[in-house]
């Protein structure tokens, strides 16, 4: 099966990269696995918009991957990170 790759860049917080890069060393994988393996899982439970049926038979407090999930839905309201030099130039952003 021939899958189209979509490379994206992501802006997280520092401390939040760090726990996931560590979960993730933790289980032996790439940051890079970890995630797509984390968003593989998601969109598996939400198959056609049926959020809450898992798939696998696992609990959810035996997933690995359930602590991220529960970050990740966490309310953060952090501090506007305002426009990388890239995207000013990319938006036509002036200062």
């Amino acid at each position: 099966m021939n899958t189209n790759i979509v490379t994206t860049n992501v802006r997280i917080p520092k401390n939040q990269y760090m726990q996931a890069k560590n979960n993730a060393a933790d289980l032996d994988m790439s940051l890079n696995e970890y995630i797509n393996t984390l968003i593989e899982e998601d969109t598996k439970n939400t198959f056609f918009g049926h959020k809450g049926k898992k798939v696998t038979g696992a609990k959810k407090e035996d997933s690995p991957y359930q602590a991220l999930l529960d970050l990740a839905k966490k309310p953060y309201k952090p501090e506007p990170m305002g426009a990388s030099e890239d995207d000013k130039i990319i938006y036509g952003i002036k200062d």
